[in-house]
């Protein structure tokens, strides 16, 4: 290369002194324009990612509106609400009409008899049902003629469901009748729950309209509507068959109702002592879907028993518990039939029942296979046949757990199991529905109230 004069020398540095500054700046707008070029990738890809995720919100969105429609749907929540009335509104309406229509005039004959019940549908267990059909027994084994009439306003079941239940009930020959729209002619007929009064009530072709009542059912509910439409019924001036003298005195205390009591009573072929041995279990009628049984205080009861027991073993039984965590270790029997029952309660020393309303029929099953009961003290509870055999306390859990801590450490001898037994078998169901008969002979004809020679 040739060399540069001094004069080209200088000539070419300023040239490039006066291109120096274009070519910074040249520079750096190609830097900045290679910088927003990655940024705008960078925003694409951004934007990109935030339309897919809006898709998959999207989808999402979609599949829990699907699942909450489901819900919706299976839960019934889109559908309109109705007021649920167990009983037929026309039966409702027409207490407003005045009095409940008079039954026939008795004929004032002699019997056998000729009677219809009015039952609600039931399952293959119901403690009520079993009373009812015991006694339906008795009376058809004395040579009267009954007919059951079960009334379902909900339409819920049927005569063939029922007939299937049945089978693990007293036997009974009585015919069958399911949501009839009349009934036929009898010498008396029976509501055995106040669903049932109101149809009985417009029934008027009977000599006469009794009134099963085996508990005070308007405490199955708060107070309210329901609560008020079964105490109607203690008013419609049926005659009362109660089980137990607290609910013939409380219904004709408050409510004006003519009542005659029948005492509580236990199948001795049933429950029977086959354990006669010092027992280290208890047991608790657990029913959480009855208010009435106290679940929630014996469940805290049971709680202090433990601290108290721990060599205790607990048995549960009566309802389904499988979802409750209890604070102590126990089993779960749930629902047990009769053979199972016996078999239980001939394995414990003493058993916690709580009664609000009337007195359960458990205490007297369980004093007959040894088992000594243990329930709250009230008027519901101590008027009762057995008082003398039951261990009160007042309704608080310490004072129950100590009254059942005190029952199991009194069964530690022989001698009050075999007591408890042998009391219990002087209450049987067939005196207790003996006493029913002799007021529906008194009632429907015999003045007296004796049988005929041919029925004796």
């Amino acid at each position: 290369m040739a060399s540069l004069t001094p004069s080209q020398a200088i000539r070419g540095l300023k040239n490039l002194a006066k291109r120096a500054p274009v070519a910074r700046v040249y520079a750096e707008a190609h830097r900045l324009r290679r910088l927003n070029a990655g940024q705008a990738r960078d925003i694409a890809s951004i934007t990109d990612r935030n339309d897919e995720l809006v898709e998959e919100l999207l989808g999402l969105r979609a599949k829990v509106d699907a699942l909450t429609a489901e819900v919706r749907e299976l839960r019934t929540l889109d559908k309109p609400l109705h007021v649920f009335w167990p009983v037929r509104t026309e039966d409702l309406l027409a207490l407003d009409s005045g009095n409940a229509p008079a039954a026939r005039p008795s004929r004032r004959h002699q019997p056998p008899y000729l009677f219809n019940w009015v039952l609600p549908p039931m399952g293959p267990a119901s403690g009520g049902h079993v009373d009812i059909f015991r006694t339906i027994a008795y009376l058809e084994s004395r040579g009267h003629r009954c007919r059951v009439y079960f009334d379902d306003p909900l339409n819920g079941g049927s005569l063939e469901g029922v007939e299937a239940a049945m089978t693990g009930y007293p036997s009974i020959q009585a015919d069958l009748h399911y949501n009839a729209t009349t009934m036929e002619p009898c010498d008396a007929a029976f509501a055995t729950s106040w669903h049932t009064a109101y149809p009985l009530r417009r029934f008027v072709d009977a000599a006469k309209r009794f009134y099963y009542v085996q508990d005070f059912e308007p405490y199955f509910e708060a107070a309210g509507t329901y609560s008020n439409l079964a105490a109607n019924t203690y008013r419609f001036g049926f005659h009362g068959l109660t089980l137990g003298t607290w609910l013939a005195d409380k219904l004709s205390g408050e409510y004006d109702m003519k009542c005659d009591a029948f005492d509580f009573g236990v199948d001795g072929e049933q429950y029977m002592l086959r354990n006669p041995q010092p027992r280290r279990k208890v047991m608790f009628y657990a029913r959480p879907t009855s208010a009435r049984r106290g679940f929630e205080l014996g469940v805290l009861a049971l709680e202090h028993f433990h601290g108290l027991h721990p060599e205790c073993e607990i048995e549960m039984v009566g309802g389904d518990i499988d979802r409750y965590e209890l604070p102590f270790p126990c089993n779960r029997n749930g629902v047990l039939t009769v053979d199972q029952l016996c078999e239980l309660y001939n394995q414990c020393a003493a058993g916690l029942v709580v009664s609000f309303t009337n007195m359960s029929l458990l205490p007297l099953e369980m004093l007959a296979c040894g088992c000594t009961p243990v329930t709250n003290d009230s008027p519901n509870t101590r008027f009762v046949e057995y008082a003398e055999k039951l261990r009160f306390a007042q309704a608080t859990p310490i004072a129950l757990a100590e009254a059942l801590a005190a029952a199991a450490e009194a069964s530690s001898e022989p001698a009050p199991i075999q007591d408890a037994a042998s009391y219990a078998k002087r209450f049987t169901w067939e005196d207790s529905n003996s006493s029913v008969e002799q007021v529906l002979l008194r009632e429907l004809g015999s003045a007296d109230g004796q049988r005929p020679a041919q029925l004796s």
